[in-house]
């Protein structure tokens, strides 16, 4: 299965658009959903109805299929802190190794992993999104 999520963002009447396996399944304007007509910036709503209608959740999307050999993985050295089965996935609370930072991570339900046990897992670089703590915005990368 291959899908698109198109965006039309950062300008007047910001939308999005579901299309899989070239077939258009959902699209919608940020506007029917905040009720600002012609409203600009980013459709999150649009997108987030779009990926629902769909069956599609926003892990399952990426800008190229992670592989083998993918540059944007990164390994990390962990340890678990807790396993929660979730049904269909399951959340590891994870400590970086060597630091009390926690974080939580969603993989999923096969998973071996149990409280205690050191792991290296995968993280998508490209899939980060930094958060500034004074003002809790998302801090903007250069996509260079």
């Amino acid at each position: 299965m291959t899908a698109i999520l198109g965006l039309n963002a950062y300008h007047g009447d910001a939308a999005a658009a579901l299309v899989v396996d070239g077939e258009l399944v959902a699209a919608a304007e940020e506007e029917r959903f905040n009720r600002i007509k012609h409203v600009a910036g980013f459709p999150s709503l649009a997108a987030a109805w779009c990926l629902s209608e769909g069956g599609i959740r926003p892990e399952d999307l990426y800008e190229t299929s992670p592989r083998p050999g993918d540059e944007r993985l990164v390994p990390i050295a962990m340890r678990v802190l807790a396993v929660e089965p979730l049904g269909a996935e399951t959340l590891l609370v994870l400590a970086l190794d060597g630091s009390a930072e926690e974080i939580i991570a969603r993989i999923g339900r096969e998973t071996r992993l149990r409280p205690d046990d050191r792991a290296t897992l995968l993280l998508d670089a490209a899939a980060i999104q930094l958060f500034d703590a004074a003002t809790t915005r998302v801090i903007a990368r250069d996509r260079a």
